[in-house]
């Protein structure tokens, strides 16, 4: 007998449908579901999408591709690998009227907040409910793409792609990781919007009395439930549950962890193909071999809960940054003041462009993960994308030119010892240099020294020598320095109509001459050009006219003294990261106010209001 089973989850203003098939052991059943949809498939390294006439923006393709990728390394440190042939096959419906008549076509009620599902073949016990499942892929996810928010897409197809690569290996999850794994690879930090991070630390808060009164008791029935229905018996909350699983694989992937949480996904694998078996495997094994046994099994999870429920300082590379962007600064200077540039002096200046890059890519990493605000977020975003599109384009350059160098020296001097002449003529893309890889790809970050904050005079990135350094450089002044970042234009509020964003509207968006034009004032460095300080003191700006500010100027410092803004700016100033600085003397804000950004931006100075 066939039925359809659900898996739905309401979490921080997004649903995610995971939607299986389950076949009555009789007998099994192939799903067609691509063949269904029609369109054609077009292949991006692991990722088939077939977007049936959406538009599907570059940067949301790369990320897909970069995520997926990571996805699956993220699967393999904890033992469950894909197949070599292994590729995620996604259906991007163009608009939710499509969406929702495919789903109806299939039996499937979809509302506006169920932005996806993946199709899986699986077989069920009708009597105890009890599953198992063949490994199978590509497995097909199915999405509605929101063309006026693609990024809401993200988390839900992230969530739907981890089980795509559990179906063509693992099979059928322990119940706790069936959607708590998935869970916690859609909502790391940094795939988050701005709402749902701030969601993210709410949850943790509200349930954070129900982790330090849980006791071993109630540690194992959560732990070996084989049914959301024991979760809901047991801890009164299925939500929380599903929540508190993905705290607990959180807490699961430190590197620590990790070999115990490996062995207890091997050993319950092997252990059986049925899911409710699995659960309680899984349990009884990294409970037996934890060490410390169960009580410090609950006792460190309380402990890294606690610690993750706090917004954490990003300042750490500030010093860093600063010395590092300064001596670029001068390398640049100093070439553009020769007329004749030196092999060494090209090597210099690519190499130290490399590491203020590599930093400022480690530091974005970090604010982004800690920024709960909007105008810094899409900053953030948009000088990632900035520095990988740059990385693509010197890819593509200098890849082709080494390959072809490689070609004409093992044609014209071969040599046994080196074939291949990948010694000889090494390469390494900028995007290792900067992190931007995963694993074995990311090159170490220099040991930066703690008296001058850089990288120590005989420092050498492996694999860059003269002949690519040189077209690094070319590359560089060609295609970078001195060219705009790209940064998207703040988009205005019909209702905001505050004297700084009328200025925008009347200058042409021109923030420097809005800001002018209100007497505000800028304090930049001399040699960078970095807005070191943002002073709209005794301005008559009003609480919108804050919200853009961190995309416009990014500064370091921010004084806001003498102005008439209330509580109501919270919005456009919470967790700002990158902000080190804020001048709020003589203003309208409360203390409590006061106390919620310091909450949300940890290292941040700020001047209260008396």
């Amino acid at each position: 007998m066939n039925s359809i089973g659900f898996y739905r989850k309401q979490w921080r203003g997004w649903l995610g449908l995971t939607l299986l098939f389950f076949i009555g052991l009789s007998g099994l059943t192939s799903v067609q579901g691509a063949a269904i949809l029609g369109g054609e498939y077009k292949r991006y390294g692991r990722v088939a999408i077939n977007t049936h006439g959406a538009s599907i923006p570059a940067p949301l393709l790369h990320y897909i591709q970069r995520e997926g990728e990571l996805l699956i390394i993220k699967n393999q440190a904890i033992g469950i690998g894909v197949p070599e042939d292994f590729y995620f096959q996604l259906d991007f419906l163009p608009d939710f009227n499509s969406y929702q008549s495919y789903g109806a076509s299939i039996g499937v009620n979809i509302d506006r907040g169920m932005l996806g599902f993946t199709r899986l073949l699986m077989s069920r016990n009708q009597q105890t409910g009890d599953s198992t499942m063949e490994p199978q892929h590509p497995s097909q996810i199915v999405c509605y793409f929101t063309q006026e928010m693609p990024w809401e897409t993200v988390p839900t197809l992230l969530h739907e792609m981890n089980h795509a690569v559990h179906a063509a290996n693992y099979g059928v999850m322990p119940v706790w990781l069936q959607e708590g794994m998935s869970e916690w690879f859609a909502n790391r930090k940094y795939i988050l919007g701005v709402s749902k991070k701030i969601g993210l630390i709410a949850s943790y808060q509200r349930y954070m009395p129900v982790v330090d009164k849980m006791d071993l008791n109630q540690f194992a029935q959560f732990f070996s439930a084989t049914t959301y229905d024991q979760w809901e018996k047991h801890l009164g909350d299925v939500p929380m549950c599903y929540f508190l699983a993905q705290t607990l694989v959180d807490f699961f992937m430190q590197p620590a962890a990790q070999p115990y949480f490996r062995a207890a996904l091997r050993k319950a694998k092997l252990g059986s193909e049925w899911q409710f078996q699995r659960t309680l495997i899984f349990m009884q094994d990294i409970t037996a071999n934890w060490p410390g046994g169960e009580n410090m099994l609950l006792k460190g999870w309380k402990s890294w809960y606690k610690q993750e429920a706090k917004p954490k300082r990003t300042d750490k590379l500030d010093p860093y940054l600063d010395a590092n962007r300064k001596h670029f600064h001068e390398l640049v200077r100093e070439v553009r003041g020769k007329k004749v540039v030196t092999d060494a002096a090209r090597y210099g200046l690519v190499s130290q462009w490399l590491a203020f890059k590599r930093l400022e890519m480690d530091d974005l990493e970090y604010k982004i993960n800690e920024s709960f605000n909007l105008s810094e977020s899409i900053l953030i975003r948009a000088k990632q994308w900035h520095v990988q599109q740059f990385a693509t384009l010197d890819h593509n350059a200098r890849l082709s030119i080494t390959k072809a160098h490689r070609k004409h020296l093992k044609e014209t001097q071969f040599n046994p010892k080196d074939p291949l002449y990948k010694r000889g003529v090494p390469y390494v893309p900028i995007t290792s240099y900067l992190g931007l890889g995963h694993g074995k790809d990311k090159h170490p970050r220099p040991a930066f020294e703690g008296s001058t904050g850089l990288p120590p005079p005989n420092f050498r990135w492996t694999g860059l020598d003269a002949w690519q350094a040189n077209m690094i450089f070319t590359n560089l002044f060609t295609s970078f320095i001195g060219r705009p970042e790209g940064l998207p234009a703040p988009k205005l509020r019909a209702e905001a109509q505050g004297p700084f964003t009328q200025a925008l509207r009347a200058n042409g968006m021109d923030a420097t001459a809005a800001l002018k034009a209100i007497g505000g004032k800028l304090e930049r460095d001399p040699l960078t050009g970095h807005v070191t300080k943002l002073t709209l003191a005794r301005t008559r700006i009003d609480n919108d006219d804050l919200e853009h500010l961190a995309l416009l100027f990014q500064p370091h410092k921010l004084d806001l003294s003498d102005t008439d803004i209330t509580d109501s700016a919270w919005t456009h100033l919470v967790g700002w990261a990158g902000l080190r600085s804020l001048n709020l003397s003589r203003t309208r804000i409360s203390a409590e106010t006061v106390e919620g950004w310091k909450r949300y931006s940890p290292g941040m100075d700020i001047l209260p209001a008396p």
